[in-house]
């Protein structure tokens, strides 16, 4: 799996775990700066599997309200990045909330 892959399906999870949690108007940081730009431009990506990503995350997106997102250096943003490189290798997107684990088959 790509990093941009791992990348934006972690960004699907994440909102996920907003809209479970009902947040509204969040602010979304992130340091793959061609996640952040396709999502703010909501233009498609060039990989069909991060599309399909990209789908999810748009539609998850309805619901949050007004989003900001902004683009950080991946040296600002370890833990995420530390995050998004164990699902590099993984057949499963997991998410741990309250002691409560969540999986999913990445597409």
């Amino acid at each position: 799996m790509t990093n941009n892959r791992a990348e934006a399906y972690n960004l699907l999870l994440g909102t996920r775990l907003l809209n479970k949690n009902a947040i509204k108007d969040p602010i979304i940081i992130g340091d793959s700066a061609i996640i952040i730009a396709a999502l703010d431009a909501k233009r498609d990506f060039k990989s069909i599997a991060i599309n399909k990503i990209y789908q999810r995350i748009r539609t998850s997106f309805e619901s949050l309200g007004n989003i900001t997102l902004k683009h950080v250096l991946r040296k600002q943003n370890k833990d995420a990045d530390s995050h998004a490189n164990k699902e590099i290798d993984s057949p499963v997107g997991t998410v741990k909330e309250n002691n409560e684990v969540y999986e999913e088959s990445i597409p």
